[in-house]
């Protein structure tokens, strides 16, 4: 009874060290088929299927992501009032996260990040503004939507203090004592959307504020200059944006949003234990029956005694991959004639990633001094067992399967934000017209005919036309 009773209070102990077994996974089983559906256009479909698992596939730490993902669908689907709540939720949720999390920062260093509040990817923060923006121009809500525009960049400025902040709070935790290695964000150069201040642009121009138009077509040229690995492909030809339209012609600009976001997945690290330091390494398989150990990096860490020298245990941490996109063209045809490829303005798969660096360098020192802590606290639990004479094997193999269970990466991430934003603008008589997007491979085969309907072309007006294929 006396082993029986031990093996269970270890176990117990391991759990809430853990921050329990329930909630340390990243389940995205109501996701299987989506691709297909997202291919087929289907979003009605995507978006009933959302809303239906609304309370089992999202639970209340994860409903931020639930925000995100309905807001978008809505919008998708031209549900404009209803997205804007949607993503209003999320961005007042996503703030409140945040204060909690530095708050909470230092005791949360031995917590599984599944066990957290979901508080949004950083580049989710910043582009829910541009849905939001669009949203309230389709409602005709000028003042709103310039507000959401210029949140954006609001946001981007203060990304990295934002985790000097967490990271400071981290540094206060007593498990992190062991390491010689500091807590630190990374960093970024991208501090200017393009994307944004095309909307913006346009909305100056249509109000007739040449001169606020001009400054943001000047910072869409520096954001070239400024973010190179970013804005890695050529800037729009934007040099007639400002240019004063002939008479009885308007300007009509389109917005297409097409691919999807990256997907987080999980990379599985290795820890091997010295005195005074410890080793990272990854493995591969490059032939049969023979793998690779590659180093990844080694960290001064004071270990001491508390684990035998030459330990070795595994740790998963997310990272993100790009989508591909089947997407190569996007072409505009009016009146069932082709005027021109729309060109990109934004590649938000490539924000998604670069901002993800800013977070990633302490998602990975976090992790690292967790599953320290947690293989000292088993070691010496079953030193404490031995010391009893109890039979050990038991407690061992429940402490790994629990440790097993406790340590997944956080994959959660929201699954319908595109990847790439391309924009065309053309001058044309005004009057109406039928818009149609078609979207092609690169073997010009048709994946998509996005019927816009007819348009109105007015000038004196802004004339925005969004279109969206999500694959």
């Amino acid at each position: 009874m006396r082993r029986i009773g031990s093996v269970c209070l270890l176990f117990s102990l391991a759990v809430l060290a853990g921050g329990g077994c329930a909630n340390v996974s990243t389940s995205k089983s109501h996701l299987v088929g989506m691709d297909d559906t997202l291919a087929r256009h289907d979003l009605a479909g995507a978006m009933k299927r959302i809303q239906k698992a609304k309370t089992t596939a999202y639970k209340e730490k994860d409903r931020i992501l639930y925000y995100l993902d309905a807001g978008l669908l809505c919008h998708y689907n031209g549900r404009w009032e209803e997205s804007n709540e949607l993503l209003t939720q999320a961005d007042q949720s996503i703030e409140e996260a945040y204060t909690r999390s530095v708050s909470r920062a230092a005791a949360s260093v031995m917590l599984n990040d599944n066990a957290l509040e979901y508080a949004g990817e950083d580049y989710e923060n910043i582009y829910l503004h541009v849905f939001k923006g669009v949203n309230y121009l389709r409602l005709g809500s000028f003042d709103s939507a310039f507000v959401e525009v210029r949140r954006i960049n609001d946001k981007l400025n203060v990304l990295e203090d934002k985790y000097a902040r967490i990271a400071s709070e981290y540094k206060k935790s007593d498990n992190t004592s062991g390491s010689t290695r500091t807590f630190k964000p990374g960093s970024t150069r991208f501090h200017n959307s393009a994307l944004a201040r095309y909307l913006s642009m346009l909305m100056y121009r249509a109000e007739g504020r040449p001169d606020d138009a001009r400054i943001d077509l000047a910072k869409i040229q520096e954001a070239w200059q400024a973010a190179p690995s970013v804005y890695d492909f050529p800037m729009p030809p934007l040099s007639t944006a400002l240019a004063s339209s002939p008479t009885a012609y308007a300007k009509l600009n389109v917005v297409a949003f097409y691919g999807r976001s990256p997907d987080k997945l999980a990379k599985t690290l290795y820890i091997h234990t010295q005195p005074t330091a410890i080793t990272i390494m990854t493995t591969e398989q490059v032939s049969a029956g023979n793998t690779k150990v590659n180093t990844l990096d080694v960290i001064p860490w004071n270990i001491g005694t508390a684990l035998p020298a030459g330990s070795s245990f595994k740790f998963e941490i997310p990272y993100m991959k790009r989508r591909d996109t089947r997407v190569n063209r996007a072409i505009l045809y009016l009146n069932g004639y082709p005027v021109g490829d729309l060109v990109p303005i934004e590649r938000l798969d490539q924000v998604a990633l670069e901002t993800f660096k800013i977070r990633e360098p302490l998602i990975f020192l976090k992790t690292i001094t967790r599953v320290i802590a947690k293989t000292i606290i088993k070691v010496k639990a079953v030193e404490e067992l031995k010391k009893k004479n109890d039979d050990t094997g038991g407690a061992e193999l429940l402490l790994d399967i629990t440790m097993a269970l406790t340590e997944n990466a956080d994959l959660r991430i929201g699954q319908f934000f595109p990847s790439t934003a391309a924009i065309r603008e053309i001058e044309v008589p005004s009057g109406n017209y039928r818009a149609t997007i078609l979207y092609t491979d690169k073997r010009g085969t048709r994946l998509h005919q996005d019927e816009l309907g007819m348009i109105d072309v007015r000038s004196g007006q802004l004339n925005l036309l969004p279109s969206y294929y999500l694959n």
